[in-house]
């Protein structure tokens, strides 16, 4: 790893797959958000379209967007919707 943001994201990201993997429909749906999260990534964010990812704090200095800081909120907010999403389950199984 480059630096720590590699670190944490890499952390958050099988965060989110583990709780995709437990709520969704095991390892077919954390396989599928990791290809979701690949296709995203080079299609949209990286060379794929038309830019390169140009170096700089919020993009990140690595090769990859798991050394980004964007990426980091990109995961905290995926994983507040993920915990909203069980919460509001669970309020509604208790009624």
């Amino acid at each position: 790893y480059a630096s720590v943001w590699h670190i944490v994201n890499s952390a958050l990201f099988g965060a989110v797959l583990g709780f995709l993997a437990l709520g969704r429909g095991g390892i077919w749906a954390a396989a599928a958000g990791h290809a979701g999260w690949t296709w995203l990534e080079t299609s949209w964010i990286g060379d794929g379209v038309t830019f390169t990812k140009m170096p700089g704090f919020w993009a990140g200095f690595g090769p990859d967007s798991y050394g980004a800081p964007t990426f980091t909120v990109v995961l905290m907010f995926t994983l507040g919707l993920i915990g909203a999403g069980r919460a509001l389950q669970a309020r509604k199984d208790r009624q």
